[in-house]
């Protein structure tokens, strides 16, 4: 509706095009309809951002602990794991940018927000397994491989509460 105001707007202005009837009156603003259909993309994108940030979580999680038996068996080099797991943390951190747009938006209903807020946490949890993971790689240092064992069980806790997972 906003749309089809302003181009009338603009014709009104550019070549003295009248886009309501004399004595008409201006639309108000969406109808019911539009209301109920912006809603509902809306409705959409969250869920769809719930779904592939719950897919996220789990791969992130599979795939940090997948470096760490890879790099245990001698599989992958320190510098190869170093460097996957860089890369993981820098996207991570990518995403938690954008979770957190909606993270305290008064637009998205409070259950969203709550659920997003718990995706930003994991995420965190998450880069924190991939960072002590990578310190290990890089030292070997027995207290390395404690911050990341206490940082792969958080982030495992998070998820599992998160995603209702027995």
């Amino acid at each position: 509706m906003a749309i089809r105001y302003l181009l009338a707007l603009l014709l009104t202005l550019a070549v003295g095009f009248q886009p309501f009837p004399a004595g008409a009156q201006e639309p108000s603003g969406p109808t019911a309809e539009e209301k109920a259909a912006a809603q509902e993309r809306e409705s959409l994108h969250l869920t769809t951002i719930g779904v592939l940030s719950t897919g996220f979580a789990l791969q992130s999680y599979g795939y940090i602990g997948a470096l760490a038996d890879a790099l245990s068996k001698g599989i992958y080099t320190p510098d190869l794991v170093i460097s996957m797991l860089t890369e993981t943390t820098n996207y991570l951190r990518n995403v938690n940018t954008h979770l957190k747009k909606y993270d305290h938006n008064p637009l998205v209903a409070s259950g969203d927000r709550k659920f997003i807020a718990s995706m930003v946490e994991i995420v965190d949890n998450l880069m924190a397994e991939a960072e002590a993971l990578a310190a290990f790689a890089k030292t070997k240092s027995g207290d390395d491989l404690k911050r990341y064992e206490e940082a792969r069980k958080n982030a495992w806790k998070n998820i599992k509460k998160t995603l209702n997972i027995a």
